[in-house]
């Protein structure tokens, strides 16, 4: 069984450092970044001590020609570890939103197109209103939304039939 908690930040936002999703079984240390501690995401090995970082934890010091996090060597490079990479993507995890009863469990390699918002079938997810109100609405609840609670749908005035945004209507129309 699965026992995963929302991370504190999206696991794809900006996808820099690692997975902070759970793991339905226990990971190996070797396959988590050395800077971060989270599973690897696109894991590298560097040339000087072999260790092992997030692409986007290790890109900053390699762009800013700064020393190895690990063994302090001035110049180094890193490669793609595909082997790490396949072993990270078979790994079982759970989704990220369990916490808001999501049950979905499976390769790590299918957890961003479940949790897409346009295409995934995770239905826990935020998306944006259609109507552009700004307010985070999980997808299961987006129809409600636009029909009972979001402030731009659209909406008759009962005493003179008047159509405008529900907002508009509410705020503006009647004293």
């Amino acid at each position: 069984s699965c026992d995963c908690k929302m991370a504190a930040s999206s696991m794809y936002a900006g996808k820099i450092g690692g997975y902070t999703c759970e793991f339905i079984q226990p990971v190996s240390e070797d396959l988590k970044c050395a800077l971060c501690r989270y599973v690897a995401r696109d894991p590298h090995l560097t040339s000087c001590c072999g260790e092992h970082y997030c692409q986007g934890c290790i890109t900053p010091a390699l762009e800013g020609k700064k020393p190895c996090p690990s063994c302090e060597q001035a110049e180094f490079t890193t490669i793609l570890d595909k082997r790490d990479w396949k072993k990270i993507q078979a790994l079982e995890a759970c989704c990220m939103m369990k916490d808001r009863g999501c049950e979905w469990t499976g390769k790590l390699e299918g957890l961003e197109a479940h949790l897409d918002v346009n295409t995934g079938d995770c239905e826990y997810v935020d998306v944006k209103c259609t109507n552009e109100c700004d307010q985070p609405v999980e997808k299961r609840n987006l129809q409600t939304h636009l029909s009972n609670s979001c402030p731009k749908r659209e909406f008759t005035c009962q005493y003179c039939n008047f159509k405008a945004t529900y907002e508009i209507v509410s705020n503006d129309h009647w004293p």
